[in-house]
């Protein structure tokens, strides 16, 4: 088994951010285990102030020289985020994402204040309510079967009086 940290890692994929605010990034140091057997026991706590966290978990890994005809698919990234407004009233937002079970959650913002918050789930598209004039975006957040999180903002859609 081996254990590293990241911190503000790009490439290959996005790890050790965290995201404070709306349009905002700071490097965050995470912990990454790799395990090479074909069984391996993980016991992991974690403290954080009062809270604290223990698992035992049993992880069953696979020999990497038996997986070429069945690759294993660990990344979750999100492709694009798309908003547009659809009638006078309506605003929607899309976001094309791959990954293995795949979830969705968005934070509508108008005018760079949080209106609202709609929970995870499949759907990858989201209709709302933009018939008052005001800046929008939307940030939405992707979560695979694994837990694994990223997420990504939308342009800003300008609705002005009378659109």
């Amino acid at each position: 088994m081996n254990l590293k940290t990241i911190s503000a890692q790009v490439r290959p994929r996005p790890r050790g951010w965290m995201f404070p605010k709306m349009e905002e990034k700071k490097p965050f140091t995470t912990v990454e285990l790799e395990f090479t057997g074909i069984t391996e026991t993980c016991n992991t706590e974690f403290r954080l102030e009062n809270f604290k966290y223990q698992s035992l978990k049993q992880i069953e890994t696979v020999d990497k020289l038996n997986c070429e005809n069945n690759p294993i698919v660990d990344s979750l990234e999100i492709k694009r985020v798309l908003i547009k407004k659809i009638d006078n009233k309506s605003i929607e937002v899309s976001c094309d994402a791959i990954g293995e079970g795949i979830k969705y959650a968005f934070y509508i913002y108008k005018n760079d204040s949080l209106i609202q918050k709609v929970p995870y789930s499949i759907n990858s598209k989201l209709i709302f309510n933009g018939d008052a004039p005001g800046d929008y975006k939307v940030r939405v957040y992707v979560r695979d079967k694994s837990n694994n999180q990223t997420a990504r903002n939308s342009k800003v859609l300008i609705i002005k009086t009378g659109e």
